[in-house]
Parts: structure tokens; C-alpha cells; sequence
């Protein structure tokens, strides 16, 4: 089941970067530059909304995990009920919300304007988008629940063609910064909708969806939300603080320069959250069972496999995203570039110890990784206060990347090693550090290799990546995987081939 919904996720996060790359230089074309920069404005302010979850979604994952688990109706009932009663009371909180920022926009952020009225406006069926879809998640808890992350992934999949499809057609007729809100809006609405009916199917037992408001439940429910709640928003601050201070202190166009170099970053971040994510709900069965000789094992070969797709992705960004977007972009954004490759090595690292951050989570120490986020986010707003007005994207790019290398990787490593009884020299020497080594050495022949002939023609640009995944490959079959990891890929090769 992990293999099944990995391997799903993986094609709904490379479908979505696909039709990105696709759908960008249209999007760009009919909004302009700060108009798409004012669009990815309203896209940080939909992610901040999404804290409005709480935490709710997690504790509601492991509460009914537990009563679909024992068959215990009655428990499975009331936790679905109290959990869709709170999500509708913050519902409620998130139109109130978005009609502050509504009102506040002109103030808080620095939009032309001319693009005042429109910004507004593009707020509302986001706003009424986010307040419906809180209720929705109790669907797509029963499905995380089952382990039918795989069908999450394809409707993802779906509506994201579909979406851009659809905001195309409606920039095509003039609708600007509207047309694009709406149909992000319409397409998220009949996502929910989808996953409501999959949800409440899996669901055995009928009637489950009403109101109820059982105070000790509704307590243990935020109890345990209660950490998560923290880390979750102060992760979602530290990654949306760049792009609203340069929305606050520069203008739209630094905020769409520096998007765009952050976003093949965040693609790259999404592949490895698919992964990590399959492999959340057995890392939290093996917690419970207390099978720590077998949690150590799939969390070791997790971590090995998830740093060389982090490596072996920011290895390409370091090397291809020049060229990759003078081809797609222009020249208007040849400062994206330089963003994405400050970034790389600081997120590419993030991404190696994604499973230690999975480790935290099911281990219920979301509270401490909180507080790791509070101090990279402070750290990181005292970097852009010196940095943001001189260097604009750029200033941003180092005080993320600077404050996402001063404390995650050794605090965040060392804790979870000592927790699992791994040795923390051993996990990074032999573990991350094997990996990253392996690219490193695949890059050095590389970067003498992949010049500027790369970003002549897209068949150019393609062979340079194609070199690149060979020589990256080759490299973490040599160096990084041991002499067991190796046989085993041969047996299961063989396996395959006798097959008849």
C-alpha cells in the first residue's frame, strides 16, 4: 500500500509541475508580470488560511484510524461528528478572516493601485472556497485513514488539468486576475466534492455525517491538535514569509521573480512529501506496536531513498535551472534562477530529513518541531529586514536559505537518532552523507560538461538532463546503496525477468 500510493502521488506532483511548466508562460502571458505576481500573493494567503485547519485534520486521521480499526461504531460516529461540527465553526473564522484581509490589502501589502478593486475581489470565492473545504477534510480523513491516499493523488491529478484548462478559457476572455481565482476556485470545489463521496463511502457506517458537540471528545481531539496546530503554523509562516515581505516591502513583479525560482524548489519538495507521506500511517502502527527494530529499518531506507530524489532534484536546479528558465520564461525572469540556486542545497537538505520530520509526528513531538520552526522564521525576519530592500529577491533567497540551514538539520537529526537508538555520526556519514557525496561527484564532471549549449534549444536542454540522470544514477548505485541494497534490486530484477 505505501508502494501504491507513493508511486500515485508521485505521478499527481509530476503532472502538476508538468502542466505548471506548461500552463506559467500562458498565465504570464495575459496577467504581465505583476499581475502574476498579485496571483501568487493570493496563493500565500490561501496557504496561510489553511492554518485555519488547526491541527484538527491530524488528530481526526488518528482518532478514527483507531475506532475504524477496533470496529468501534459508536466512538467512530461521535469522533466524525464533533470533528465536522469544530471544522465548521472555523468555517466561520476563515470568511471573517478573509474579509480583514480583504479590507487590509491596500495596507498591508504594496499592490499598485490600479489593481486594488480586483484584488479584492479575487479574495471572495477564495475565501468561500477555503470556509467550505475545512468539512471536507473529515471525508479526506477517512480515506488518509484507510491508507486510500491514492485516490486523493487522482483527483489531485484530474483537477489539476482540468484547472488549467479551465483558467485559460477564462483569461481568454478577459477576466484577468478574477478568471484565475474563480477557476481555481470552481476546480477546488468539485475536488471537495469527489472526495466527500469516496470519504463518506469508506465510511461503514451510515448517518455518520451530523452535528454533535461532545465536549470531553472535542478536548482530546484539540489536545492532541494542540502541537500540531503550532508546528503547522509556524512552518507555513516561515515558508510564506519571503514571498508577503516582498509583497509588503518591494512590489508584485519581485514577489513573481521570486516565486518562480522558489517554485521548482517547491515541486521538488512535493515528489519528496509524497513519498514521506505514504510512509507516515505504518510509521505510526509501528510506533503504537512498539516494532522499533522494524521502524528503524523502514525509516533508515526511507530517509536513504528520499535523500537521493532531494539530492539527485537539487543537483538539476543548481545545474539546468538557467537554462531552463531563459527556455521557458524569457529574460524577464533570469533572476528566478539565481533564487533557485540559492535555494537548492538549504531545501534540497530539508527534503533529505523529511522523514525525521515523520518521525516527530508520529512520536507526537509536533510541539518541538514548532518551536524549531519559530526560530527559523525569527531568524529568517531578521536576515530580510537588512537584506530585502537591497538585494529584493535575491536578499529573500539568502535569508531563507541561511535560516533553513542554522538549526534543522543537526537539532532535527540528533533528536530523532537518539529516540530511535541510531547513531547520529552513523546516520549522516552513512545515510545522508553517502548520498549527498554520490552527487556531488556525479556534479563535478557535470558542471564542466552542461554549458551554455544547454540552453540553446529545448532538445539541448533535454540531453543535458538526461546526462545528468545517467551519471547521477550510476553514481548512488556506486557509492551511496551497500552491498545488501544492491542485491536486492538485482534479485527483484531477475524476479522480473523470469516472469513470464
Amino acid at each position: 500500500m505505501i508502494l501504491k500510493n507513493a508511486v500515485m502521488g508521485w505521478t499527481s506532483k509530476a503532472v502538476n509541475f508538468l502542466t505548471a511548466i506548461i500552463a506559467t508562460p500562458i498565465f504570464i502571458s495575459y496577467l504581465g508580470q505583476s499581475s502574476y505576481g498579485a496571483w501568487l500573493l493570493l496563493m500565500n494567503i490561501w496557504v496561510l488560511m489553511a492554518l485555519f485547519d488547526m491541527g484538527v485534520f491530524l488528530a481526526f486521521t488518528r482518532f478514527i484510524a483507531h475506532d475504524l480499526a477496533n470496529d468501534d461504531r459508536q466512538a467512530a460516529l461521535a469522533t466524525a461528528a464533533n470533528s465536522f461540527s469544530l471544522y465548521l465553526l472555523l468555517s466561520l473564522a476563515v470568511l471573517l478572516a478573509y474579509l480583514g484581509v480583504a479590507f487590509t490589502a491596500e495596507t498591508l501589502l504594496n499592490i499598485p493601485p490600479e489593481m486594488h478593486s480586483a484584488f479584492r475581489w479575487a479574495l471572495l470565492p477564495l475565501g468561500l472556497t477555503s470556509a467550505l473545504g475545512l468539512p471536507s477534510r473529515v471525508f479526506e480523513g477517512v480515506l488518509f485513514a484507510r491508507e486510500k491516499l491514492y485516490f486523493i493523488s487522482w483527483v489531485n491529478l484530474s483537477f489539476a488539468l482540468a484547472r488549467v484548462v479551465i483558467t485559460i478559457w477564462f483569461l481568454t476572455l478577459g477576466w484577468g486576475l478574477m478568471g484565475i481565482a474563480l477557476a481555481h476556485s470552481l476546480t477546488t470545489m468539485a475536488e471537495y466534492m469527489l472526495i466527500n463521496w469516496a470519504g463518506w463511502r469508506e465510511m461503514p457506517y451510515k448517518g455518520w455525517v451530523r452535528l454533535s458537540w461532545h465536549w470531553p471528545l472535542v478536548k482530546k481531539l484539540a489536545t492532541y491538535a494542540r502541537d500540531t496546530m503550532f508546528a503547522q503554523f509556524m512552518g507555513r509562516a516561515r515558508g510564506q514569509a519571503p514571498s508577503l515581505l516582498l509583497g509588503a516591502l518591494a512590489s508584485p513583479a519581485a514577489v513573481a521573480v521570486f516565486g518562480i525560482g522558489l517554485r521548482l524548489l517547491n515541486h521538488a519538495m512535493d515528489l519528496i512529501s509524497a513519498l514521506v507521506v505514504s510512509a507516515q500511517p505504518r510509521f505510526s502502527s509501528l510506533e503504537s506496536a512498539g516494532q522499533y527494530e522494524t521502524w528503524r529499518a523502514i525509516f533508515l531506507r526511507t530517509t536513504l531513498y528520499t535523500s537521493f530524489i532531494a539530492a539527485y532534484l537539487c543537483l538539476g536546479i543548481l545545474l539546468l535551472s538557467r537554462p531552463f528558465i531563459h527556455l521557458w520564461l524569457g529574460p524577464d525572469f533570469a533572476l528566478s534562477a539565481p533564487v533557485a540556486m540559492i535555494l537548492a542545497a538549504p531545501m534540497g537538505l530539508l527534503m533529505s530529513l523529511y522523514p525525521c520530520e515523520s518521525v516527530m509526528v508520529s512520536l507526537h513531538a509536533q510541539g518541538k518541531l514548532g518551536w524549531l520552526c519559530l526560530a527559523e522564521l525569527a531568524l529568517l525576519l531578521a536576515l530580510a529586514w537588512f537584506s530585502l530592500a537591497r538585494w529584493g529577491a535575491l536578499g529573500a533567497a539568502w535569508s531563507l536559505a541561511l535560516s533553513l540551514l542554522a538549526f534543522r538539520p543537526w537539532w532535527l537529526s540528533l533528536h530523532v537518532c537518539r529516540r530511535l537508538g541510531i547513531g547520529w555520526v552513523w546516520f549522516w556519514t552513512d545515510t545522508v552523507g553517502k548520498v549527498w557525496l554520490s552527487q556531488a561527484l556525479a556534479g563535478l564532471p557535470l558542471f564542466f560538461l552542461l554549458g551554455p549549449w544547454t540552453d540553446r534549444s529545448w532538445l539541448h536542454f533535454l540531453s543535458g538532463g538526461l546526462l545528468l540522470s545517467a551519471l547521477s544514477g550510476l553514481l548512488f548505485w556506486l557509492v551511496a546503496l551497500d552491498r545488501t541494497e544492491r542485491r536486492f534490486w538485482l534479485a527483484k530484477l531477475r524476479r522480473r525477468e523470469a516472469a513470464p
